[in-house]
């Protein structure tokens, strides 16, 4: 018998035995990373100053806090975390331009909704 293929009386992987249970912020995690990858799509496609301002403003961002935020030569990644982008592209405006919520799916798929 090959080492780590049976474990008990059951047929199963050892890695599967010895796996650790899963980590509930690991989730979150994601979900996190996944809005901030979507608000630095929108920064990217904005491209110029003046667009990246109007449609802060248009969102409901503060006039000061759009304009230095859009002036920024930082990295798109960076600028999706600021206090501008994230007022202006809230977790439900996200959800209005169709960004679907894999815990939602999840839920959904599982009978819990």
């Amino acid at each position: 018998m090959r080492p780590g293929c049976v474990t008990g009386a059951g047929l199963r992987p050892a890695a599967k035995a010895a796996e650790p249970p899963p980590d509930p912020t690991a989730r979150l995690r994601q979900r996190d990373w996944l809005r901030r990858r979507v608000r630095m799509c929108y920064w990217k496609q904005w491209r110029y100053v003046r667009t990246k301002v109007r449609n802060l403003l248009a969102l409901g961002t503060f006039k000061r806090q759009a304009i230095l935020t859009a002036l920024s030569s930082k990295s798109y990644w960076h600028l999706s975390r600021t206090l501008a982008t994230q007022s202006g592209m809230t977790n439900e405006w996200l959800h209005r331009q169709g960004l679907i919520s894999v815990r939602d799916l999840w839920m959904k798929a599982h009978g819990y909704a």
